[in-house]
């Protein structure tokens, strides 16, 4: 074989490869009553994650990787937020964002325990959701702190 062939055709492989390995994104996960009640607020904190992550991969992502949305509206609705929660771990995402109110807790916190997915809430305060050994986590203070 012609070696400046092989030459060109190993060069050629090589980026092919590359090219295939690019970074895969990071994929968040967010659950929000985006209709009925308290929706506002699952609205506006839909809107300030989609500006973040707008912020985050236009200064070329974390560590290289893409951030990438999937957003789901639990209708502020135990039950629904319970099945939108396993949507989304079934799409695999990285962790969730969410739920905007702390009656969302009740069914999605066992689900999120029990495989092991991080949660996080910009809303939840519900003193029922401190202090707990688990996979949640609350940007703001309990109802009760003092």
């Amino acid at each position: 074989m012609n070696a400046k062939r092989f030459f060109y055709g190993f060069v050629f492989l090589i980026m092919v490869m590359l090219t295939s390995c690019a970074q895969q994104p990071i994929t968040i996960g967010f659950s929000a009553g985006l209709t009925g009640n308290a929706s506002e607020m699952g609205v506006n904190g839909r809107n300030g994650l989609m500006i973040a992550v707008a912020e985050i991969n236009a200064a070329g992502g974390v560590n290289g990787r893409p951030v990438e949305l999937m957003i789901k509206d639990d209708q502020n609705n135990p039950e629904i937020a319970l099945a939108v929660d396993q949507e989304l771990y079934q799409d695999g995402v990285s962790f969730i964002i969410g739920h905007m109110t702390s009656n969302m807790a009740r069914l999605t916190l066992p689900f999120v325990n029990q495989n092991n997915l991080l949660m996080l809430s910009p809303t939840m305060s519900s003193y029922e959701l401190v202090d707990q050994d688990d996979h949640f986590i609350s940007m703001v203070s309990s109802n009760d702190a003092d």
